[in-house]
């Protein structure tokens, strides 16, 4: 969740909107007010709606529910580009542009639109690592603008909080946001600039902005960039960042991004358009809506309409990133239409529930780990190619992707459970020995299923002793089982073993090699198991969850 400190006043003043009216629209759009004194509101938004981190997207949706005030944006050609270098290719790869022009600009506002970038950063921008805005005045500098990656030591600029030149290198080791940033570019030799036509350096993207090109009252036209690791992002972060300073500009105008092989014409403001039909509507929503409630709800939620044949082709605003499916269309007309005018109506059929077979196993699995004596740890589903696959000397196979994810290190589907268990025996090494954990966790493997997995930390770990171990559980749940040769990179060669169970590969045991209890700090010999449920018990796994 984002918190976002709004003046009310400022809110009432920009928006045309008195307060009573403005506290109502968040109760509509699920926004909650965390604290509050005369002055402001603290306002806890949900991650799915980065066009309201401030106030002038607050401002718009206010003025476009209460007075209807929408509007279509125009984008005005110029021939302002930015020249990308090959050299940022393995550095930052991607770079947008924009301009907004004729702003009249106070403290209150610049303040206003700083809070807007640091908190676009922190979310969207997953804090710096995966987009990072400049806001510059253009007036002080003269496209084309070059986009390219440097040496530490080969270029040297004023920084803002600054006011000496520093290299990039120093800017890592001094400036406080080189501090806080440097581990973005820890695995690059090369640094990412962007310089204007005469030499003059705008950003040092993501960590610092020039002094030179710093907003101030006397400001009129702004100069946008947003460079990062995902082009999708880039796009996204431009159009909501344009859009919101076209409330307080008169015009925007594109930039080119010149790649050499391709080019990126931003800001893309138009209306991509969606159909729905009234059916969906009424099966999502159990009732039907008259034809007139649900095109006020739409123009009231600020998407454009027009009627086809059974039902509605929807204009989606530009800086709703957030839409990408009918149900979030039905979403928002449910929230303007009001939860409390559907119908209250009782199930048709009667049933009962029961516990499912896998969760019958689950607990079965649970008693015998306990009576083994191993602690049961929860960890998250969703991890990190990096986590799953790199750290283990593993090769990186299909996994589901998340294309927007929240946190950047839950990007996949975890494929096992012993990297995250490894990372638990890490977090807790300062606590005395024995550590023996287990998970029962869902992984996905060509389809989703559940493994039990476990690892031991312990001063006599040895691969006799995880097998008897293997040997309890499997004997436990009423099967034999065999072993077979294994070769898997994370545990020591000669000791350790593939789980055959019906001739069919079951899981594997052993003991983790050196190299990564090197890599997660511990200094005692750990052994691991992973058995495969769905192998034991296909049965289970009938209508298992394939992507």
């Amino acid at each position: 969740m984002v918190v976002v400190r709004i003046g009310k006043r400022d809110l009432e003043h920009m928006s045309k909107v008195k307060k009573e009216y403005i506290e109502n629209f968040f109760d509509v759009i699920g926004i909650e007010i965390k604290r509050e004194d005369d002055d402001y509101w603290d306002l806890e938004l949900y991650p799915d709606r980065p066009d309201l981190y401030s106030i002038f997207g607050l401002s718009r949706s206010l003025r476009i529910y209460y007075l209807n005030e929408g509007r279509r944006y125009r984008v005005k050609a110029s021939n302002i580009k930015i020249m990308v270098d090959g050299s940022v290719k393995n550095v930052r790869p991607f770079i947008g542009g924009a301009v907004v022009r004729n702003l009249n600009l106070d403290d209150s506002l610049i303040a206003y639109i700083m809070d807007m970038q640091e908190k676009l950063h922190l979310s969207i921008g997953r804090d710096r690592k995966k987009i990072a805005i400049g806001i510059h005045d253009l007036d002080r500098v003269k496209p084309p603008f070059t986009y390219r990656a440097v040496r530490g030591d080969e270029v040297s600029f004023v920084p803002l909080g600054m006011d000496m030149e520093m290299t990039p290198e120093e800017i890592l080791k001094k400036h406080p946001k080189g501090i806080e940033y440097a581990h973005i570019l820890s695995n690059s030799s090369l640094y990412p600039l962007i310089l204007d036509s005469e030499g003059n350096v705008l950003s040092f993207p993501p960590i610092i902005n020039g002094i030179l090109t710093q907003i101030k009252e006397d400001t009129k036209n702004i100069f946008i960039d947003v460079t990062g690791t995902d082009l999708f992002t880039v796009i996204n972060a431009i159009n909501i960042i344009t859009t919101n300073l076209a409330e307080i500009g008169e015009e925007i105008l594109s930039v080119n991004a010149d790649y050499g092989t391709f080019s990126l014409l931003l800001p893309d403001l138009k209306r991509e358009r969606m159909s729905i039909s009234r059916n969906e509507i009424k099966e999502l929503v159990g009732e039907s809506i008259p034809y007139n409630a649900i095109s006020r709800a739409l123009r009231s939620m600020g998407y454009s309409i027009s009627k086809n044949a059974d039902g509605f082709r929807v204009g989606i605003p530009p800086y709703r990133v957030d839409v990408m499916h009918n149900v979030d269309i039905i979403e928002d007309i449910i929230k303007s239409y009001g939860y409390g005018r559907i119908r209250l109506s009782m199930p048709l059929r009667f049933s009962m529930g029961g516990e499912s077979r896998a969760e019958i196993l689950k607990e079965r699995l649970r008693k015998i780990m306990v009576g083994l004596g191993f602690m049961e740890v929860v960890n998250l589903t969703f991890t990190s190619p990096e986590r799953n696959f790199k750290k283990f000397d593993l090769e990186e196979s299909y996994s589901p992707t998340i294309m927007n994810p929240v946190v950047e290190d839950q990007r996949i589907y975890r494929t096992w459970l012993f990297p995250m268990l490894m990372e638990t025996l890490e977090n807790n090494r300062h606590r005395s020995l024995p550590q023996k954990i287990f998970e029962i966790g869902r992984v996905y493997r060509g389809f989703e299923t559940f493994h039990l997995g476990a690892v031991s930390e312990e001063s006599d770990s040895s691969f006799t002793k995880v097998k008897g171990t293997v040997e309890r559980i499997v004997s436990s749940l009423g099967f034999n089982f065999s072993v077979d040769e294994s070769d898997l990179p994370f545990l020591i060669q000669g000791r350790q073993s593939r789980i055959m169970i019906d001739g069919k590969d079951s899981g594997f045991f052993g003991e983790v090699h050196p190299s990564i209890l090197e890599r997660f700090n511990l200094g005692n010999p750990v052994t691991m198991l992973e058995i495969y449920m769905d192998i034991l018990y296909p049965e289970i796994f009938e209508d298992r969850l394939k992507f």
